[in-house]
């Protein structure tokens, strides 16, 4: 038989998350709640009365609820509700995450070795990468994916996006995929096992022009400052390049400190703020230069946009505030605050806001929480958009904002054009072995092959006739499925480099860090 007992020992987690964040809750001021017309028994309750409470209610629900109950779901659903109503970031990380969570910050994942892309009404494989189970088998880039354990997979990236999430969840370590190869025009079944692999923090590099090192980081992980060095060291050391562009879209930030050495190594005087973290119940911490870089740079440019994201938008923001760089793209997140991760006896974690990012000039970057979301809290910054912060050089900045670049374009890559790159796809799918023979070569051999044009323009011909409504440009549809082309052939960075030649932020960065 249970008893209160076996029930605080399975609600251990919860309870003592709940205790540990019961000076917290006190210490927010609350809306005001008015007195109840009809006066009850009600009085107030002290951290260990409130603990009881929550014992009490469970013992309830196990002795008398009348249906079976699931206590480790419940305990998840609890924490994930209560952490989501304090701010939109803190959170909770049940026990099954824990481990995906921790492989990302320190730089490796997990999957079956496929990327796939929906168009129309098929999901082809996009890239298959070459240490996997998938590879092994004989999967292909252009190769359709039928069946996923057996049923059968819509054409909906949110239907195929829940259904890998759910495969995921069951913690299953091998998927039976059913697939149609292209080569071997016929349908194949294999049972794919899940593989580690290294998840590159810097996912591309190279030399646009003379005197230019390019790189892109996805990711502020335990890796990042590793790589960004050893790409410093390959084109500033070893080729001369002694202007950068830092491309930081899409990153979603990560970890504090990563920024700061990266910062460390692109502002060459020593005790410079380069920003600090503040918190009503944290120690102020600042994170100063050493006024030592390895690499001497003359002009850096870096750029951003709406997914820039935290520690990411740190590195901006800092860089902004210093004069050292000029950011060129979109308008940032917004999110400056940071999270600490608290460990539960379970296994499970909760991540929780504890302080906020101030720069050298003295802005924050968070913007206002959106107040439909009910957060109430003192915690959330005042939208002080037209409050005025100076850079080193006495340059205008705003606060609470994200990062406002100094140069504002907006995201119009014609080659990443939904309805274009829809029909890329279909074109390319369907003259992939063809297509494979013109540019065996080498990834330069894409562009100007006649060939290869030859057989991508009577595709958008035929593609033209079956969607007489719709106008495509005929020369951005080519630029596309020559990106998609060195994807399926050549790899990730491959296309991300294909993508930058119509990429309008990358354009201007280059056009401004020659001047």
């Amino acid at each position: 038989m249970s008893t209160h007992l076996d029930t605080y020992k399975k609600w251990q987690p919860f309870l003592l998350g709940l205790s540990a964040a019961i000076g917290l809750i006190a210490g927010m001021n609350m809306r005001q709640i008015q007195k109840p017309l009809v006066e009850t028994n009600s009085y107030p309750l002290n951290a260990t009365d409130r603990i009881q409470k929550f014992a009490d209610v469970l013992g309830y629900i196990q002795s008398k609820y009348i249906d079976s109950i699931d206590l480790d779901e419940s305990t998840d659903l609890a924490l994930d509700a209560w952490l989501s109503t304090l701010d939109p970031y803190s959170d909770y990380i049940p026990s099954s995450e824990i481990n995906a969570f921790a492989n990302r910050m320190n730089g490796t994942a997990q999957d079956f070795g496929l990327d796939l892309i929906i168009s129309d009404t098929t999901v082809y494989i996009q890239h298959v990468r070459e240490v996997s189970e998938a590879f092994k088998v004989g999967m292909e880039s252009g190769d359709q994916i039928k069946r996923i354990n057996g049923m059968s997979v819509h054409p909906d990236m949110y239907a195929l996006d829940s259904l890998i999430e759910t495969i995921f969840e069951s913690n299953q370590d091998t998927v039976e995929f059913e697939w149609y190869s292209r080569k071997q025009a016929r349908n194949h079944i294999s049972k794919i096992a899940l593989s580690t692999f290294k998840d590159e923090a810097v996912t591309l590099s190279f030399s646009p022009e003379a005197g230019i090192v390019y790189l892109k980081i996805k990711i502020l992980n335990k890796e990042s400052y590793r790589e960004f060095m050893n790409v410093l060291e390959t084109y500033v050391s070893d080729k001369n390049c002694k202007r950068l562009i830092i491309d930081l879209r899409g990153n979603a930030g990560g970890m504090v400190h990563e920024a700061a050495y990266i910062l460390n190594q692109l502002i060459p005087e020593k005790d410079v703020l380069l920003f600090k973290t503040k918190g009503s119940k944290t120690t102020e911490k600042e994170f100063k230069s050493t006024g030592k870089p390895f690499f001497r740079l003359d002009k850096i440019i870096v750029l951003v946009d709406a997914e820039t994201a935290s520690a990411a938008e740190l590195i901006a923001a800092s860089l902004q505030d210093l004069d050292r760089a000029i950011a060129i793209g979109q308008n940032t997140y917004g999110k400056g605050t940071v999270l600490e991760q608290y460990s539960l006896p379970d296994g499970s974690a909760i991540r929780l806001a504890v302080s906020r990012f101030i720069t050298n000039s003295g802005r924050c970057i968070q913007k206002p929480y959106d107040n439909a979301n009910g957060y109430i809290f003192l915690s959330n910054p005042e939208d002080s958009s037209k409050a005025i912060y100076y850079s080193v050089k006495k340059r205008k900045l705003v606060s609470n904002q994200g990062v406002v670049p100094d140069i504002e374009i907006p995201d119009s890559n014609p080659a990443l054009d939904s309805s274009n790159h829809s029909l890329s796809v279909q074109i390319v799918a369907e003259h992939i072995l063809e297509l494979k023979k013109l540019v065996t070569k080498n990834k330069e051999s894409i562009e100007n092959n006649k060939p290869l044009d030859l057989i991508l323009k009577n595709g958008f011909l035929k593609a033209q006739a079956n969607y007489p409504g719709i106008k495509w440009n005929e020369s951005q549809l080519i630029q596309t499925c020559h990106a998609i082309l060195q994807l399926w052939i050549y790899g990730e960075q491959a296309y991300q480099q294909q993508l930058l030649k119509t990429d309008p932020v990358f354009l201007k960065a280059i056009s401004e860090i020659k001047n």
